[in-house]
């Protein structure tokens, strides 16, 4: 099986969002200090059960800021059912800014108290203990005498916080010590270790987080996300804890580009820069591809855009949808990291960005858009109030309680905007709502450091991640689950003397039900037409994981059961469903096990415990069947089931490694556990117990040496030929 084939998952569970909000109600002590907070923002290894109170603790501060944020101004509009997916270039400034102030989003929202989509998606990801390290994608090298980790698409690197040349490892971390992230040098020569070179990031008056990395052609790439320190000191000193994930304009990605032509001598050559949150990345003959996500707190005409490199973008590089989503703007670079003067593009799209898919030729950037429709005066509305509601407010005149009035002055002052707090109207008004979920995809193309853009598209349901995408024949094949939720908020709605709506002070938010799970297969053209498309598959179920090759994709559906569905894709405008085998339990994690086998690592659902599992599918002309299955009893939880970067898969070697807790250990007592599959059996081969607050465990080899790297203790290398126990573990400390 050749390396075309290592790929990996990118799990966004939102199903985390829901456990942390359910866990957050029952925890009893919610005293987090003000260091701890600090060590989720710089992705520090907390024990894992403290980080997942903090995050259960943020998540429920979140909802009280919620509860209390000003809505963006046509929130309580209707949507469009669809919306155009006409996108082109800015002829200017003005039209830029004038077509942010026409989007009435959150041009006008507080950076206190609005709290954006990212935001959101950031606090699951924080409590998640699978992504509480770092979030990042993972890459695979074309050398087959060492393993990094996997890639989606061959030839397409992806960063990491581990990486290594065959000769060295270089590992991200954070320094207690230091109270900052470090990057370390280790050459490896079998079971001969030592520390050669350590970078230290400090960066004043701001906080840093450190994100991926590359190393390529005798150069070190680190990418890393630096927010405005005062900014964050004053959002915590008003308690607003949504405000600590600083996504409103004060946050700026880095890349810094060494010299490691001699390891123990690494040097930097350049620092570059783009305004936003760094979302993730790729590399490709030696060019890297940066994506960030920029928040414009308070535009104005005259800078309305993202800076690169501290000057304003051109107008002309900015792609105007013609309907606008939010205030967000996402960012590409090119840079030949070879040469890293300055970058060889960049370009905008006025939007958001929750992930990317990069082909051969192609960046596609995904986006979670959420549709809010009034249903208050349908039949389920009616019956909803009925239900739920003893009084419904239609517009009613009020006062501001003593609270609101704090918060609207405030948000008067700190928005420079021309009203006078006297004048202010407001009004009290219930409504029932349904809010759906679609993904905006938005396509370019890509060649050595240049980027094009080429179309934009919207398509039902959201998208799991990257891997749910994959482009053949210049047709791009995506599977989506669509759902909607239904409420009744109660909301203070404020005008002006004139009448003119201003925005929405949400009181209430009650959750009343929602539809059926659906799940979708989409094809679109190059133009990102649809091609073709099957809907309302697996109702009740929604898609876990996904996995395309060649004429023929797969996923995997769940909910009582686990539906591993293949499409087949020999006709792209005609997609067929072809087989359907259900199991207990789900696999989040889909690799291609060789040529004609597909590897599945999920969880059974037990009585007790969950169980960890692993599966092996034989493929028969595109249909899936079971040939093998082992429960790892032993084996409750493991970070690969969310972090695909963590696990290692290589048919070629015949390895199959990842960390893993132990069932039933008040410690989650952690291990390194490796498998090989032989004769239709998954069989042990080896495993190690690692430190128990670990995280961000990465395994690969070199020859025929096994190295195993929690990024904030150390390195175990263990000889792979004997896996003996006579044949000591030998271990670096990294601290």
């Amino acid at each position: 099986m050749k390396k075309d084939f290592h790929n990996d998952v990118d799990k966004e569970n939102l199903d985390i969002a829901n456990k942390i909000l359910s866990d957050s109600e029952q925890m009893s002590d919610k005293n987090i200090s003000k260091p701890e907070l600090e060590d989720v923002l710089r992705n520090k290894q907390i024990s894992s059960k403290r980080r997942w109170m903090i995050g259960s603790a943020i998540a429920a501060c979140l909802v009280l800021a919620i509860g209390l944020k000003f809505l963006p101004k046509n929130l309580s509009d209707n949507t469009p059912e669809h919306a155009s997916d006409n996108v082109a270039a800015a002829s200017d400034y003005s039209e830029i800014y004038d077509k942010l102030v026409s989007a009435n989003k959150t041009l006008y929202a507080s950076d206190i108290y609005a709290v954006s989509e990212n935001a959101t998606v950031g606090v699951a990801k924080s409590a998640d203990r699978a992504s509480a390290y770092f979030e990042q994608e993972t890459t695979a090298t074309d050398d087959d005498s060492f393993y990094n980790t996997n890639e989606q698409t061959a030839n397409v690197h992806e960063g990491d916080i581990v990486k290594t040349d065959g000769k060295c490892i270089y590992t991200l971390q954070y320094s207690d010590k230091k109270n900052c992230h470090q990057l370390i040098i280790t050459k490896a020569d079998g079971m001969k270790m030592n520390i050669v070179k350590k970078i230290v990031f400090e960066p004043k008056d701001t906080m840093m987080t450190m994100k991926e990395l590359y190393v390529c052609n005798n150069r070190l790439v680190v990418i890393g996300t630096q927010y405005d320190h005062a900014y964050y000191e004053a959002a915590f000193s008003r308690g607003k804890f949504a405000s600590i994930y600083p996504f409103e304009g004060s946050s700026e990605t880095c890349i810094y580009v060494y010299d490691i032509s001699q390891p123990e001598n690494a040097t930097l050559i350049e620092t570059l820069s783009q305004d936003g949150v760094y979302v993730s990345s790729r590399m490709k003959d030696n060019y890297l591809y940066t994506v960030t996500t920029h928040t414009m707190v308070h535009p104005t005409k005259e800078e309305c855009v993202p800076k690169v490199n501290g000057e304003l973008m051109a107008s002309d590089s900015v792609y105007l949808p013609e309907q606008i989503e939010g205030n967000q703007f996402t960012v590409i670079t090119g840079l030949d990291v070879t040469d890293a003067k300055a970058f060889t593009t960049s370009k905008s799209v006025l939007g958001g960005s929750s992930n990317i898919y990069v082909s051969q030729n192609h960046i596609y950037i995904i986006n979670a858009i959420y549709d809010r429709e009034d249903i208050s005066d349908t039949n389920a509305g009616k019956k909803a109030f009925k239900k739920y509601q003893s009084k419904r407010y239609k517009n009613e005149k009020v006062a501001l309680d003593e609270y609101d009035k704090e918060y609207v002055k405030q948000y008067i002052k700190e928005n420079n905007l021309d009203i006078q707090f006297q004048d202010i109207e407001a009004y009290k008004d219930t409504g029932a709502y349904q809010s759906t979920t679609r993904t905006e995809i938005v396509k370019f193309t890509y060649d050595k450091g240049e980027v094009s853009f080429i179309a934009d598209k919207k398509v039902e349901g959201h998208a799991e991640d990257n891997l749910s995408f994959d482009e053949k024949d210049d047709y791009l094949r995506c599977v989506t689950t669509e759902s909607s939720d239904k409420t009744i908020e109660t909301a203070i709605k404020c005008y002006d003397k004139d009448g003119k709506f201003l925005f929405d002070i949400l009181k209430e938010s009650e959750y009343i039900g929602n539809t059926e799970d659906t799940n979708n297969v989409f094809v679109l053209d190059k133009k990102l037409n649809i091609a073709a498309q099957i809907n309302n598959l697996a109702k009740g179920e929604r898609i876990y994981s996904a996995r395309y090759l060649g004429d023929y994709g797969y996923f995997v559906t769940y909910e009582q059961t686990d539906p591993l569905f293949s499409v087949d894709f020999s006709d792209m405008e005609h997609p067929q469903i072809i087989g359907e085998l259900k199991m207990p339990g789900y696999s989040e994690y889909l690799h291609f096990y060789g040529e004609n086998k597909l590897f599945g690592f999920g969880v059974e659902e037990g009585t007790e415990s969950n169980q960890l599992k692993l599966e092996m599918y034989d493929l028969k002309d595109g249909k899936a069947e079971k040939e093998a299955k082992k429960l790892l009893k032993n084996y409750s939880y493991s970070e690969s089931l969310y972090n695909y970067k963590s696990i290692m898969v290589d048919p070629e070697k015949n390895l199959i490694g990842f960390a893993a807790e132990e069932a039933f250990a008040s410690d989650w007592n952690q291990y390194y556990v490796v498998y090989s599959y032989n004769n239709n059996k998954f069989q042990e081969l080896y495993k190690i117990k690692i430190n128990q607050n670990a995280y961000a465990v990465r395994g690969f080899y070199i020859g025929n040496y096994l190295y195993v790297v929690a990024p904030e203790y150390g390195v175990y290398a263990i000889n792979m030929e004997t896996y003996s126990d006579d044949n000591k573990v030998k271990y670096i400390d990294l601290k």
